[in-house]
């Protein structure tokens, strides 16, 4: 109660009054001295002391100059107040058995008139690890005095087993002033059992990582990042944010490759929740890694680092098997067509932008996508590449495809199956139809060289074989295996034809022979029935003279059928070479040229009579 400025306690009913104590503790902070300071941070802190204690004011200035330059140095960022933290000199018995307290909500650091020296950067570790970043006292506590012993050039040592059968790190103890000796032995085993797990994993990570493990905490980051960026995660990390920004940002890449270090040794602390979900969160980071190793340069969705984080495994497992659909695919269209830039193309930025299940789901079927067109691709380019003897035959250069082959590896990277199917069927097309010309134009040109039977020879004489030959090589040329087949048609045509037409000509050519040989035989018995001069004397007369032959000897035996027997009347007169016969006279006699044979050769006769000369 109080009256007229008195101010009464009471204590009430004591049950045991011997063991009862009380401390009053008055303050007068107009009459401290107070010296101001500045961290190397750029941070004031306001230093208090009383009157006549200006011997803790010293210590305790240059203690907090050097400590708080330290611990900005530690933790890689400047005290975090953004008012003056007030560092003031306190009865050690309104302490109970700290050195030292702060005071988060008025910045305010009490420190014990009995200075100690590990007080001030364990006092002032407090600006940083409150109780809305570290809701749990062991991380706080752990943290901050690893702090202090790495300004201190301490070390923080193992305790050895647990004074109590079950006592963690979990459920931290208080002792005030009431406490029994049984809570200030688990008490004072809890704060060096969270200053040697804190410290032991800091010293594996390492200076340079636990300033990033701590900056990512103080930043409310997620400790699952991406390679070029961070996802938001809680702005207060418990012990399990804690864990992973430990795993993930200070041992993995300090090179350690036991995973579940760091989670064991909290384990044995009493930290960790059950071991059915650890399991779970060990089989779900060894799967995230493996998947790391694979993704290369490539980020992870942010799906999977969300839920990696939440420590939602059954739902990152299930990402990280899609991620690895996603990867296959790819990895099978890069090496179906190598030329293809499929690791930047669409499916990769589907992929690292995945916020949601559906949207992971999608880069996946996109992948596949990508897979199949492929696919489509190598199959085409080998039958690009593949030798085209009917085209080669032909003396011609096959069509060049090269620009549509191209069009469709770009179409591959876009991942563009559509795409990619209307521009495999176009070269498949080209390459038909080039094909079918080309057939028909070889079978053209086999047509046209093959030996012929000679009524085909006949038959084909003055057609132009050639120019349907060389329509069906243009044929080639143009892709137009109709104009080719036509041309082979009209080829078979006309060696179809030709037999027929080679009778047909031949029989018209024996017929104009035939024609030309009556006319000559004609010609030649109308000439042989024309009458001659002699023939025309012979008619005229009474009697018959044989004709005598233009040279020899005449006899009077000699027959008549050595010359032409023409019969000549008695008054015409008949001139022949050597010879002049008058009608009526007696037999001829020679005259000049008469053959000089023998007279006995020229009195024997060597026919018989001249016949009467037949009448035609």
């Amino acid at each position: 109660s109080s009256a007229e400025s008195v101010t009464t306690y009471a204590t009430g009913t004591l049950s045991n009054a011997e063991g009862f104590r009380a401390c009053f503790e008055g303050t007068n902070p107009s009459s401290m001295l107070s010296t101001t300071v500045t961290s190397a941070g750029g941070r004031q802190l306001s230093i208090q002391s009383w009157p006549e204690d200006s011997t803790w004011l010293d210590q305790v200035v240059a203690n907090v100059t050097s400590s708080a330059n330290s611990l900005e140095q530690l933790i890689g960022r400047s005290l975090p107040a953004a008012n003056p933290i007030v560092v003031q000199e306190t009865s050690a018995s309104s302490l109970g058995t700290a050195a030292a307290s702060f005071v988060w909500s008025t910045n305010l650091l009490r420190v014990s008139e009995r200075l100690q020296a590990s007080a001030i950067p364990w006092g002032l570790a407090h600006a940083w690890f409150t109780p809305s970043l570290f809701p749990e006292a062991w991380l706080r506590e752990g943290t901050a005095s690893w702090a202090q012993a790495s300004v201190m050039k301490t070390s923080c040592d193992d305790p050895g087993a647990a004074p109590e059968t079950g006592l963690g790190l979990a459920a931290w103890r208080t002792a005030g002033s009431g406490a029994t000796d049984a809570d200030k032995a688990a008490l004072a085993w809890q704060v060096k059992g969270a200053c040697f797990v804190v410290s032991t994993l800091a010293g594996q990570v390492g200076a340079d990582r636990m300033r990033d493990v701590l900056g990512t905490l103080l930043d409310g980051k997620l400790a699952y990042q991406a390679p070029s960026s961070s996802l938001p995660g809680s702005t207060q990390a418990t012990w399990r944010q804690w864990l992973d920004a430990i795993d993930e940002l200070g041992l993995v890449p300090a090179g350690s490759t036991e995973l579940d270090a760091a989670q064991q040794l909290l384990a044995r602390f009493g930290v960790t929740a059950s071991t059915a979900v650890m399991a779970e969160r060990s089989a779900a980071r060894a799967a995230y890694h493996q998947l790391l190793t694979r993704l290369g340069d490539w980020s992870a969705p942010p799906l999977l680092l969300r839920t990696m984080g939440a420590w939602e495994f059954t739902t990152a497992t299930a990402s990280i098997g899609k991620v690895n659909l996603v990867l296959t695919s790819v990895d099978s269209a890069g090496k179906a067509v190598p030329e293809a830039k499929v690791s930047s193309g669409p499916v990769r930025t589907m992929l690292e932008a995945a916020t949601t299940d559906g949207e992971l789901q999608a880069a996946v079927e996109k992948a596949a996508d990508q897979m199949l067109a492929a696919d489509l691709v190598a199959a085409v380019k080998v039958r690009v590449a593949a030798p085209r003897p009917d085209v080669n035959s032909l003396g011609l250069s096959p069509n060049d495809v090269t620009s549509q082959v191209a069009e469709s590896v770009a179409l591959v990277e876009a991942a563009d199956l559509d795409g990619t199917r209307s521009k495999v069927a176009l070269i498949e097309g080209i390459l038909g139809d080039e094909a079918a010309a080309a057939a028909a134009a070889v079978s053209v040109e086999s047509k046209v060289a093959a030996p012929r039977d000679f009524l085909t020879t006949i038959g084909l004489i003055g057609t132009d074989l050639g120019l349907t030959a060389a329509a069906a090589r243009t044929a080639v040329t143009d892709l137009d295996p109709d104009a080719a087949r036509a041309a082979l048609a009209a080829i078979e045509q006309k060696f179809a034809e030709a037999p027929q037409q080679g009778m047909i000509r031949l029989g018209g050519s024996l017929a104009i022979l035939l024609l030309v040989a009556v006319a000559a035989v004609l010609l030649v018995r109308r000439r042989a029935h024309r009458p001659g001069p002699l023939q025309a004397a012979a008619t005229a007369g009474d009697a018959a003279v044989p004709l005598l032959p233009a040279t020899g000897t005449l006899d009077a035996e000699q027959p008549a059928a050595s010359v032409p027997a023409t019969s000549v009347g008695p008054s015409q007169v008949v001139s022949s070479p050597e010879v002049t016969l008058e009608a009526g006279s007696g037999p001829a006699v020679a005259g000049k040229g008469v053959d000089s044979a023998t007279d006995t050769e020229r009195k024997k006769p060597r026919f018989g009579p001249p016949a009467p000369h037949a009448p035609r």
